[in-house]
């Protein structure tokens, strides 16, 4: 598949999951010397323009925008406010804002791992994602069928990872399915994680318990 040519300190991955017999894309990362961008699968076509980065001097940035058309006022969140003596809801409209910018360890500087992106394919939403070829960058398939993932709904986390550090990864509880994908071209790595879940109903405490403490781990990332 041919794609643009990305400069000496540039890589465009574009990363595509087969399942279902399909194969789609899901997720997109650009990574400019030690500026790394994440783009995630409801921001690569559509109104939506979301991804969050994490830049060479340490600042963590998320970026979510919907654009109008030309001609149009710019787009506003509505909410909706009850009131309590049974009048009509309140409106209230706000801008959507970017979330403040929060400062985390240089990413060359990096000495355990940090997520970049959380993100999740709803159940049924694979078949309706873009097929291959649709955006720029180099291909990387990551296999679904063989890591048996059923047809459930499908969470994505893209993490920085110092060198050697991977066994750091966190490892979501009751995880069913999972593939982990590192890229090593860059520095520090990037990890791609998928995953699927399979809990028991009263299982929602102690893996909170244990997600947490996995997080404590690598929390060197955010300091």
């Amino acid at each position: 598949m041919n794609s643009r040519p990305a400069a000496a300190d540039e890589l465009n991955l574009r990363y595509a999951l087969r399942h279902l017999g399909e194969v789609r894309e899901i997720l997109v990362l650009k990574i400019k010397g030690h500026d790394f961008y994440a783009f995630p699968v409801y921001a690569l076509d559509g109104p939506v323009d979301a991804h969050n980065s994490w830049h060479e001097s340490g600042v963590f940035h998320a970026s979510y925008k919907i654009h109008s058309k030309r001609g149009q006022p710019r787009p506003v969140r509505r909410m909706y406010i009850p009131t309590l003596d049974g009048e009509p809801a309140s409106e209230q409209n706000e801008k959507f804002p970017d979330s403040p910018d929060t400062r985390r360890a240089r990413p060359a500087e990096l000495k355990g791992v940090g997520r970049l992106l959380q993100s999740c394919l709803f159940l049924h939403q694979f078949p309706e994602l873009s097929p291959v070829g649709t955006h720029a960058g180099e291909l990387v398939v990551l296999d679904a069928e063989s890591a048996n993932f059923k047809d459930d709904a499908i969470f994505a986390n893209v993490y920085l990872v110092a060198p050697d550090a991977e066994h750091l990864i966190p490892r979501f509880p009751y995880t069913s399915a999972r593939i982990l994908y590192l890229e090593k071209r860059t520095a520090p790595w990037v990890a791609v994680e998928l995953f699927q879940q399979s809990a028991p109903s009263n299982w929602h405490s102690e893996a909170l318990r244990e997600w947490e403490r996995q997080m404590e781990r690598c929390s060197d990332a955010s300091r």
